[in-house]
């Protein structure tokens, strides 16, 4: 003989189950929220013990306006390998 199961016991697992699917998302939730927290807290308090190096008033030597070295040479390869003979004239951040 099959057994049965009364169909009002049933659902009440299932709504038993779906509630305690609901507390463990909520608790993980927090415990997450509570740990970033605390990180953020610990981040703060390390950055005023230990503030960064403050920036000089010289001028740097170093040409601070245009494209970097490496990124001309970059955009000079590919134009070379897209287009051959293909020659790079000028290059501005937009």
């Amino acid at each position: 003989m099959p057994l049965s199961v009364p169909s009002n016991s049933f659902r009440t697992t299932q709504k038993t189950m779906n509630l305690e699917q609901v507390y463990v998302s909520a608790v993980s939730f927090g415990a997450v929220f509570v740990m970033l927290t605390v990180l953020a807290g610990l981040m703060s308090i390390l950055t005023r013990i230990f503030p960064g190096k403050p920036t000089s008033k010289k001028k740097s030597v170093r040409k601070t306006s245009g494209p970097d070295q490496a990124v001309i040479a970059a955009v000079s390869a590919a134009v070379s390998t897209a287009v051959p003979g293909g020659c790079v004239t000028r290059i501005e951040e937009i």
